[in-house]
């Protein structure tokens, strides 16, 4: 499995979560201190976010 940190900021990054990939899905999770979503369509939340490859 490989997995790459998320950061969001222009002039600060800062750490909002982890992007992971398997062999049939894509997750990623937020860190529980992200300051903001990365869009409008995946809202700050505690459940990890999925796509089947």
């Amino acid at each position: 499995m490989a997995a790459v940190d998320v950061y969001t900021g222009h002039h600060r990054p800062t750490p909002a979560g982890r992007l992971s990939a398997s062999q049939q899905q894509y997750h990623f999770s937020y860190r529980h201190d992200a300051p903001e979503a990365l869009s409008l369509t995946m809202p700050l939340r505690h459940e990890s976010y999925s796509h089947a490859q």
